[in-house]
């Protein structure tokens, strides 16, 4: 796999996207067997439509902090 860093600036407060599963539980169809968080949906002309970022991506870091066990609430 390759991990890459990306930047969004957000639009009028939104990100653009957003996100199913967490580090504690399986999500499918993203990580059945790896738990983590997963872009399920990028908005059309929003903010992360703007970077490389697509649905299914794995999301390791946010602002330089480890995600990979955090829940979805966290």
């Amino acid at each position: 796999y390759k991990i890459d860093e990306i930047k969004i600036y957000k639009i009028n407060g939104a990100m653009g996207l957003s996100i199913v599963g967490g580090g504690n539980v399986p999500c499918h169809p993203f990580g059945i067997e790896k738990p983590g968080i997963f872009i399920s949906k990028i908005v059309k002309d929003g903010a992360a439509s703007k970077t490389p970022l697509r649905v299914g991506d794995r999301l390791l870091k946010v602002n330089n902090i480890d995600v990979t066990h955090m829940s979805h609430d966290d």
